[in-house]
Order: C-alpha cells, then structure tokens, then sequence
C-alpha cells in the first residue's frame, strides 16, 4: 500500500537502481529473451550499517529490472513497518504510486504491492537524483550485476567512513560507523602540512 507514514512508526530506506542491456541476435539463449538486467540496492536500517544487495535477471527492459530492485527491497525490508524505496525511475515511480504506466510492466507492479502489503509495510516510493551517495552505490551494485560481477565487500563485516568537510571550517569530521559501533573525530587541517592529515 503506498501512504503517507505517521511519525511513530519505524522507517526503513531503500536507494535503487537498475542497468539493462539489450542483447543482439545471437546473443539471446531462446527467442523470448530480450536482454540482461542488473539490479542494485542499499538498504537502511535505523542504527544499522547500510546493507547492500544485487542480482542479475533476463528482463524486457530497464523499468522491469528497476521493479525487480523494488521487489527485493520490499523482501528485504522488516516486516510490519514503513519502507521509503527511493529512485530516480519515473516510470517506476509512476506504476507504483499512481498505476499509471506500461501494460508490459502491470504485473510486475501489483507483484510488488502485494508483498508489501502481505508484508504489513507502508510502502512509498520518492524521486532522488543519482547523485546522492547512496544512489551511487546502487547504480555500480546495477551495473556489475549486469556484467555478472559480484560488488567487493557485500559478505562479511565491513566498514563505512565518512568524511565531512564544510567550506570555511578549520576542520574535517571522520566518522567511522560498524556494526553497533560509531566513532566521529574532528580533524583539524594543518597549513604547514604537505599532506592531509587523513592520508597518513
């Protein structure tokens, strides 16, 4: 169900993407085939590490392999509490907030709501530009899922770090973010350095 989330419920976040190849003749396995599709997602879970998952499926288009990351996302998603699934796919957006879209692609969307709401989530789905960090790493999760590459660092423990530096301040914030741990330093920029104080 797409609605608006009241404040006391708890919200999940969801950056997706797709990347889709049209495959020549002679490339296709059987005639049904109309090309090769990755997908990406970085999910967010309130006070956990980003979580990010792929996949590689045969799809008529780039749309059909977005829906696909919207599928995984509402699966991967804890039952029973909000979803905010974030993209920068119009026709995604459009097929699922309002039902307006391609007949080709109908199916796929009522698939994706019925999760949802067999799931008890709140699902709503908001336009965000590639630019965005997380929107980023979606798109390189897409797009070696195309070429059947496995991103680095999807098993096991890993890290994030951030680094903040604002325009006029002495100073960068480092922030290193594990699971169940966080730990931030405010790095004062030396002049009389020849390097960065982070690269040593």
């Amino acid at each position: 169900m797409i609605g608006i989330l009241s404040g006391a419920t708890q919200v999940n976040q969801a950056f997706v993407d797709a990347s889709w190849h049209e495959l020549m003749p002679g490339e296709a396995l059987d005639s049904g085939q109309l090309g090769v599709g990755g997908w990406g997602l970085v999910l967010l879970r309130p006070g956990e590490l980003p979580a990010r998952y792929q996949g590689q499926l045969d799809a008529p288009d780039n749309n059909a392999a977005e829906l696909r990351a919207v599928l995984e996302a509402v699966r991967l998603a804890p039952e029973g509490e909000g979803l905010n699934v974030f993209t920068d796919n119009q026709a995604v957006i459009a097929l699922l907030s309002r039902g307006q879209g391609p007949a080709l692609l109908a199916e796929q969307a009522r698939e994706v709501l019925d999760e949802a709401q067999a799931r008890g989530q709140r699902l709503r789905v908001a336009y965000v530009p590639r630019t965005r960090r997380h929107m980023l790493s979606a798109h390189d999760l897409a797009n070696d899922a195309r070429r059947g590459q496995v991103a680095p660092g999807l098993s096991g423990p890993h890290a994030e770090v951030l680094i903040e530096q604002r325009a006029g301040s002495p100073e960068a914030r480092v922030t290193l973010r594990r699971a169940r741990e966080r730990v931030t330093a405010h790095v004062p920029f030396d002049p009389l350095s020849e390097l960065p104080p982070s690269v040593h």
